[in-house]
């Protein structure tokens, strides 16, 4: 019987770690709650960083939103300037806990040539 309800609170507790992890798709409007951008370089984008027209929001901006599928967005920033600096842009997210040490941070990265 012991064992019984020590298993069922181990579920129980591992349940509630799982409930506090979220998801960040970057698919809802604006920035998400919490999250913070910087732009420590003030460096203005290259122009042929893009394809016209050039998101222009990237030099006011540390990050931008871009559409990479219908219902999938992701966050981007750039490194390539005019002239040439060095980069210095922040996305910093909300603070969060890691409670299971089966938790898992995630995060793509795409680098143009």
């Amino acid at each position: 019987m012991k064992r019984l309800l020590l298993s069922l609170t181990a579920c129980m507790l591992l349940m509630e770690a799982h409930a506090q992890l979220s998801l960040e798709n970057f698919n809802g409007p604006g920035m998400p709650a919490g999250w913070t951008m910087i732009n420590a370089d003030n460096n203005t984008v290259n122009s042929s960083a893009f394809a016209a027209p050039m998101p222009t929001v990237l030099t006011a901006q540390a990050w931008m939103k871009r559409l990479r599928a219908t219902g999938d967005s992701a966050m981007l920033t750039v490194s390539n300037f005019s002239p040439a600096g060095t980069s210095d842009r922040w996305l910093v997210t909300p603070s969060f806990m890691v409670n299971d040490p089966n938790m898992v941070l995630k995060w793509e990265d795409w680098e143009s040539a």
